[in-house]
């Protein structure tokens, strides 16, 4: 039985039109109060021309047959595709590649569009080179943070030191003198035929003024130019290295010998390495941790710097560091924009842009594909149906552009998002269509939703059954349908007309025609149904109709088994 609000005549109007609000009404009483108001204005149409003129009643006999009986809400829509896509571009350039055409089929992930990258690409190398000059800046800043902790590159006694804690002292200024005292070296006057004979490594003796020590050492350096010494003799300096024994001084001199070879003139002796030590980076001095005398090794820290600038300059080019490789990031990840695929399969609907074009805005949809391997459309539901709405019904489908073809379909999702209106609230439901044959996007279609079902089930038709569950069976009553019979006549006075009985059946669903028999009936039995011809006196012109409803309707199958304000008697059949 179709209850769902029947769409406008208008073709403009493509939406249900919402009823009159019923709060306390169901489906099944409405069904009922549609089967209560057919049989009152029978019931008047006969008590009216019957007091003004003659009825005749007759009886129609109809088989008890099996059929299928279906429920069902009806509505309207428009259909649209499962899914679909207005492609846009996040890039801007020329249109290089393009192969398709509308009308074409693509997969997801096809390549559609192809656009030039030449402006992307110069964007990323200037990306890669602000990164790399952030890089060089932020690893300079470490440095200056390292630089704090002042030490010297080799290994020494600290003969001074030029600061105390506290003081604050700028990038250059004196920190420390360092010396190495292990071994000492000497430089002397050679005679430069003599000198050219030597070579670096060789062995030397170095006797020592006033103690006359000699100490073996070892040449590290012979003087490429000669020199006239006060004797008009043309020398070279050599310079050779001793292990310093401790008494060694910078105020101690010497003579030296190499290969029997006495020098011209002796020397005093140098500390083998003497340094300054600087620092790096300004600062206060927060600590001295080697004192004047003390021994320190290369890379060990003599002095302690701070500075609260350095920390806020590593964190200014740790911000300007991350904010170069974001830009590099998002430069190369803009590369993808410029080779645009399609976000689904299906069906190529508009091509705007071809080989050649230049794209210059995101606003303009470059290719619409629609998903056409299944099409939905959307329904309105009153409030009073909704709860018999069920995802997975299935729904019978046909459309105004294609007459005679039906569609199955079946219900997908059910928004519990009413929309209310002149005291009426609907939901949306939303159909698929699997197979969608020949409809297209923006078809207008019909639908009905099969609420309730019955297969291959007995049934009569709807106007046989009467007050009571009761149906007018043709033939003779059983003994125990005669006895259930005198019963009735003692208690309503009415009595089955010759050649049939009353028997009483169990209802199941019923549509607008038919209803189902549970039991009580079997198949092939014959019921009658009332035919009552009325002749009207005055006008000399007859009506005919069919009787039944027994002055109220079947109590089985969902129906109100009372009256409904119908009157109980003087009907055929036992209907009025």
């Amino acid at each position: 039985m179709k209850l769902f609000t029947k769409p406008s005549n208008d073709p403009g109007n493509k939406t249900d039109k919402p009823r009159k609000k019923r709060r306390f009404l169901t489906l099944k009483t409405l069904l009922a109060a549609a089967a209560i108001l057919t049989a009152a204005a029978f019931a008047v149409n006969h008590f009216f021309f019957s007091a003004q003129g003659g009825a005749n009643i007759s009886y129609q006999d109809v088989t008890v047959q099996r059929r299928d009986i279906s429920v069902t809400l009806s509505g309207t829509g428009t259909v649209e595709p499962v899914n679909q896509y207005e492609v846009v571009s996040l890039a801007k350039g020329e249109v290089l590649e393009c192969g398709f055409e509308e009308g074409d089929e693509v997969e997801a992930g096809d390549l559609l569009y192809r656009i030039d990258t030449t402006d992307v690409e110069n964007s990323i190398e200037k990306s890669e080179l602000s990164l790399e000059k952030s890089q060089m800046s932020y690893d300079e800043t470490l440095k200056s943070r390292e630089n704090l902790n002042v030490s010297s590159d080799t290994s020494g006694i600290v003969q001074q030191l030029y600061v105390s804690v506290g003081d604050s002292v700028q990038t250059g200024a004196k920190i420390a003198d360092l010396i190495d005292s292990s071994s000492m070296t000497i430089t002397a006057a050679f005679n430069s035929a003599d000198a050219e004979q030597f070579y670096v490594g060789q062995s030397a003796e170095v006797t020592v003024d006033n103690s006359f020590e000699t100490l073996t050492g070892t040449v590290t350096k012979i003087s490429a130019v000669a020199t006239v010494s006060n004797g008009y003799m043309m020398t070279r300096d050599v310079t050779v290295e001793v292990e310093n024994p401790g008494a060694l001084t910078t105020s101690t001199s010497a003579s030296v010998s190499i290969a029997g070879a006495a020098c011209n003139t002796g020397g005093t002796f140098a500390y083998k390495s003497q340094t300054t030590v600087t620092a790096k980076t300004s600062g206060e001095v927060a600590a001295i941790l080697a004192q004047e005398g003390d021994r320190v090794l290369a890379g060990e820290t003599i002095v302690r710097l701070e500075s609260s600038s350095i920390d806020t300059q590593i964190k200014s080019s740790e911000l300007s560091l991350r904010d170069a490789e974001l830009s590099l990031e998002n430069s190369i990840s803009q590369m993808d924009n410029y080779n645009i695929t399609s976000p689904i399969s299906g069906t190529v609907i508009e091509k705007n842009f071809k080989v050649g074009d230049t794209v210059e805005s995101s606003n303009t949809a470059m290719v619409v594909i629609y998903d056409l391997s299944s099409l939905v459309f959307e329904m309105k539901i009153d409030e009073l149906d909704i709860g018999s709405i069920q995802v997975g019904q299935s729904v019978n489908i046909t459309a105004d552009a294609l007459t005679g073809v039906q569609f199955s379909g079946t219900v997908d999702k059910i928004n519990i998002r009413g929309t209310t209106q002149n005291g009426v609230t609907t939901y949306p439901v939303t159909v698929v269509i699997d197979d969608p044959q020949d409809l297209l996007p923006g078809m207008n279609v019909t639908a009905e939703i099969v609420v309730e079902s019955s297969e291959n089930v007995l049934s009569v038709p709807v106007s046989a059954v009467s007050r009571g569950n009761r149906v007018l069976v043709k033939g003779d009553a059983p003994a125990s349908e005669d006895s259930a019979q005198g019963s009735d006549r003692k208690n309503t006075g009415n009595d089955a007309p010759d050649g049939y009985y009353y028997a009483t059946v169990e209802l199941g669903i019923n549509d607008d025609d038919y209803i189902e028999i549970k039991s009580g009936l079997e198949e092939g039995d014959t019921v009658g149904v009332a035919v009552v011809e009325t002749t009207n006196s005055k006008t000399d012109s007859s009506t005919t109709g069919m009787g039944g409803m027994g002055g109220g309707m079947p109590s089985g199958g969902g129906m109100p088994s009372g009256g409904g304000g119908m009157p109980g008697g003087g009907g055929p059949g036992g209907g009025f």
